[in-house]
């Protein structure tokens, strides 16, 4: 069975090319915005997001698993999104400094148009109290790091130097919970058990 994987997102495809997945990709071409603008729970936000692309994806690709995912930044009632500028990731980066948030990785296959199965997972992660020279030092690098992520950071990268403490499971901080979709991929004999 063909997999395809309704995203743009390079560590989401190298995270499934790393588990030796055979699939393709698509982008869902979806406006993020709308969702997160009319509902604020994040857990909400991310489960729905990820559905339509996965749901969107299986309309072009009706006879494939699409893996649909999406993931969302709560922090005090308050859901963060990827900053659009230099400024915009300071102002987060301050304000979760010292402080915890959840990161939501939601993940929804699709088959003939219609959801299947989801899944979502939950990290808590906890930001050092790090200096303004550190910051400011953080950004003075690559810009992809901090404005390709909610909230302005990349573990898999520098921004793991911005914790103290993080608890969850290391692929679905990445955006990509990967041993639950692996379990319900060998369920639907689209891989090996």
């Amino acid at each position: 069975m063909k997999i395809i994987l309704a995203s743009t997102s390079e560590i989401r495809r190298q995270i499934l090319a790393s588990a030796g997945l055979t699939f393709q990709t698509c982008d869902p071409a979806i406006d993020e915005t709308a969702e997160k603008n009319k509902n604020s729970n994040p857990e909400s936000v991310a489960i729905e997001l990820a559905k339509f692309k996965s749901e969107k994806a299986s309309r072009q690709f009706p006879e494939a698993i699409t893996i649909g995912a999406d993931q969302t930044l709560g922090f005090q009632n308050r859901i963060f999104s990827k900053p659009d500028s230099r400024a915009a990731a300071r102002q987060q980066l301050r304000e979760l400094r010292n402080n915890s948030h959840c990161l939501y990785s939601a993940l929804s296959c699709s088959s003939n148009g219609k959801q299947i199965w989801s899944w979502l997972s939950k990290a808590q992660l906890t930001m050092r109290n790090f200096s303004d020279e550190f910051l400011e030092d953080y950004l003075s690098g690559d810009a992809a790091n901090y404005l390709g992520s909610v909230g302005g950071y990349k573990v898999e990268t520098n921004g793991i130097q911005l914790f103290q403490r993080i608890d969850g499971d290391h692929s679905a901080i990445l955006g990509l919970p990967l041993l639950p979709l692996l379990e319900f991929l060998r369920q639907q004999k689209a891989i090996p058990s």
